[in-house]
């Protein structure tokens, strides 16, 4: 990946009219499988101009090396594929559990396939083998094993990144579709009384008017509709589930990025670019890809920061999201320098420092899922204490939750669904006190389009288009 990096940045630098490279420049800001794809479609006329600069690279003419970028373009396109599926909007939670089983499978296909030779879903691999069929053949074949070594690791590593989803796929089929799930599919902590829950399912399966609403509105509806009063257990079950995998959570019912953009209807658009369960370090890596000089950027208002709750795991329990104090810092300063770059300066970003954590509750939730408390609230002021700093020193706002919900000693649990996400409360809280920084910067924006009564209904076009 190093080498093909190298040589796209000394194109960017030198090929500003060279005509063949644009569609590998346009590109580079954009997913890396398409950059590596783009590359390998280019590897000739890639390998005559640097040679015309006299720049020399070896690798671009050894065929273990052009192979392994084939392979590796092939699997980066399928990820890429991945990705996309995983982040598009107003996803199901059916979509995003059938995308990550489905690749697992995909990659078990692969696995399979690689074995017996063939290259049905490696275009570029059999693009290789077919542009130089003398000596591709043996490289070939000399690589099979490894490349089978790479897709196993690959398939094991979501296998034990994904373990807990596996765990509860019963769970998520009846979230889905409740009327073909088993009586005892509900464990704790999605309910805490097994036994009635069971007995609410029996009755649910029977419900016809529920299932009408099933078939002609909807998962979704469904679950609006049914009684809280005849269905508690499995209703609040329902309610756990859908928001466990909600992206960033602030836009789900009565998120804070849904309260504010209540408040700012008609004045601006609210975006939400989170993603749950990341740190700063991967946050930090995917920024570009998420705001860019063509994200309208002139147009911005403000922007939020909010990390630290998974970057303050502790290191010995949760490796996988833990972030050092000091490079949870740097990563900070790292995206600010970045937002900066692309013209939307300090006085626009708005840090979030981490909410407290009530341990009690989180460890609770912890051990249901086999595991020991691997956060502490101590910990994760430290984290908000680094955040306010780095606010001060590269002149930002600063929002420190993990200090106002703990104001003179009060109770925050409340404000904590589970010990670490918020609650309804806590998004409100959360909500209003980011209004009282938002609100000044918005004042002087103007009301999109008239109030209905300024409307002249003989004659709209004047009010709504300005046309006379």
């Amino acid at each position: 990946m190093k080498p093909v990096l190298r040589i796209v940045n000394f194109i960017l630098s030198n090929t500003l009219n060279h005509r063949q490279f644009q569609n590998l420049i346009a590109q580079f800001d954009g997913s890396r499988g398409k950059v590596i794809s783009h590359f390998f479609e280019l590897l000739e006329p890639v390998q005559l101009f640097m040679e015309e600069k006299h720049r020399i690279h070896p690798e671009l003419t050894d065929p273990g090396w052009v192979l392994d970028l084939a392979f590796l373009a092939d699997m980066l396109l399928h990820l890429d594929k991945l990705n996309v599926d995983l982040q598009g909007k107003f996803q199901l939670l059916s979509d995003l559990v059938q995308g990550v089983f489905a690749f697992m499978n995909k990659l078990q296909l692969f696995h399979r396939q690689r074995l017996e030779g063939e290259l049905t879903h490696f275009p570029s691999m059999s693009q290789h083998q077919a542009r130089s069929k003398e000596n591709a053949e043996e490289p070939l074949k000399w690589s099979t094993t490894r490349y089978m070594s790479v897709i196993k690791d690959l398939k094991d590593s979501f296998e034990e990144r994904f373990q807990d989803l596996q765990q509860k796929r019963p769970q998520i089929r009846f979230l889905i579709d409740p009327f073909s799930a088993e009586v005892d599919c509900l464990k704790p902590p999605l309910v805490t009384d097994k036994a009635t829950s069971q007995m609410e399912i029996i009755e649910l399966l029977e419900d016809d008017r529920l299932k009408s609403v099933q078939k002609t509105e909807g998962t979704l509806t469904l679950w609006k509709s049914v009684p809280k009063d005849k269905y508690p257990n499995i209703r609040g079950a329902a309610l756990k589930g859908t928001s466990s995998l909600d992206q960033q959570f602030s836009f789900q019912d009565n998120g804070w990025g849904v309260l504010l953009a209540q408040k700012l209807v008609r004045k601006c658009d609210v975006l939400n670019r989170g993603l749950s369960g990341y740190n700063t370090r991967w946050a930090n890596i995917v920024l570009p890809r998420l705001i860019s000089r063509s994200s309208n950027v002139e147009n911005t208002i403000a922007v939020t920061i909010f990390f630290g709750a998974n970057d303050s795991a502790l290191k010995d329990v949760n490796s996988n999201q833990h972030i050092p104090l000091k490079e949870y810092a740097d990563n900070l300063k790292s995206m600010i320098q970045y937002l900066k770059s692309i013209d939307i300066t300090e006085d626009k970003i708005i840090l979030i420092t981490p909410p407290p954590l009530y341990e009690p509750a989180w460890e609770k939730e912890c051990i249901a899922k086999g595991d020991k408390l691997n956060r502490f609230n101590s910990t994760t002021g430290e984290y908000a204490k680094a955040c306010v700093q780095v606010a001060r020193d590269c002149g930002t706002e600063v929002l420190d939750l993990w200090t106002l919900m703990q104001k003179n000693n009060q109770d925050f649990s409340s404000y904590l669904s589970d010990g670490l996400h918020l609650s309804v409360l806590g998004n409100n809280f959360l909500a209003a006190q980011l209004w009282s920084l938002l609100e000044k910067k918005i004042s002087t924006l103007p009301m999109l389009l008239p109030y209905w009564r300024d409307v002249d209904h003989q004659n709209p076009e004047v009010s709504l288009r300005g046309k006379s």
